[in-house]
């Protein structure tokens, strides 16, 4: 037997934007669910070099 999601249930599944993971080693964990072999430490990386862009507060500090 073959189960279909629709693109709005599987978003709401796995990725409501409300809890969108908070820091890189989150972020990984959630790739990995997705079958990408993602590490933390290269999206730290990423993110330094600016090759990936995280959304920031008035402060500086990731959200």
């Amino acid at each position: 037997m073959r189960y279909v999601l629709s693109r709005e249930d599987c978003e709401d599944l796995y990725w409501p934007p409300d809890e969108y993971p908070a820091n890189t080693l989150a972020a990984a964990g959630e790739l990995r669910t997705r079958d990408l072999d993602a590490k933390a430490s290269v999206l730290d990386y990423l993110v330094s070099k600016g090759i990936v862009t995280v959304l920031v507060d008035e402060s500086g500090h990731r959200r």
